[in-house]
């Protein structure tokens, strides 16, 4: 499971010489890629039991709660698809993919309500994959998808804390100017 959140690196411990470093994981899934099959499945356990089935191969399905809406095309081919992060910040996340068929993207990136996804301007279902990714479901050709953290709690949150602090400055300016401070 460490592959599909692309941990690159795993820690090691050597009793004997008594050493510790980190080894490099080869197996591990780039941040971003591309899928071109996936089956649906709505219950928690089912989808757990089946990443934990030794026979699913999660670098060529996922698993999803509901439908992309797109349909998958048995012509996918990862050789001839390509998806490359070209912005990566805490709020933002900016992917260019190329593909000749439906496809899914798949993001190695915790599944989170308040991530919006945005196709080539437009706005975009975000989809929970394989219990706890985010993916996002393409046509066929280039795109430049782009996902954004925007919570309304934390909006909300931002917006409470920036008047306290107006309130704490106007009341200290008027404790001030009438010497009571």
């Amino acid at each position: 499971q460490f592959d599909l959140l692309n941990v690159k690196y795993s820690i090691f411990i050597d009793y004997e010489q008594q050493k510790t470093g980190l080894n490099t994981r080869n197996s591990y899934l780039p941040r971003a890629w591309l899928l071109g099959n996936w089956r649906l499945l709505d219950d928690d356990d089912a989808i757990l039991a089946t990443l934990n089935d030794p026979g699913f191969d999660y670098r060529a399905e996922a698993i999803l709660e509901n439908d992309p809406g797109i349909e998958a095309d048995p012509a996918f081919s990862p050789e001839t698809s390509e998806a490359e992060i070209v912005k990566y910040t805490p709020s933002e996340i900016v992917v260019r993919t190329d593909c000749n068929s439906s496809s899914l993207l798949m993001l190695g990136e915790w599944h989170f309500p308040a991530w919006k996804a945005y196709i080539d301007g437009q706005p975009a279902a975000v989809l929970r994959a394989d219990y706890a990714l985010r993916a996002v479901a393409l046509k066929p050709g280039v795109h430049q998808v782009r996902f954004a953290y925007d919570s309304d709690s934390f909006n909300t949150g931002l917006m409470i804390s920036l008047a306290s602090i107006a309130c704490l400055l106007l009341a200290g300016v008027i404790s001030v100017k009438l010497g009571k401070f």
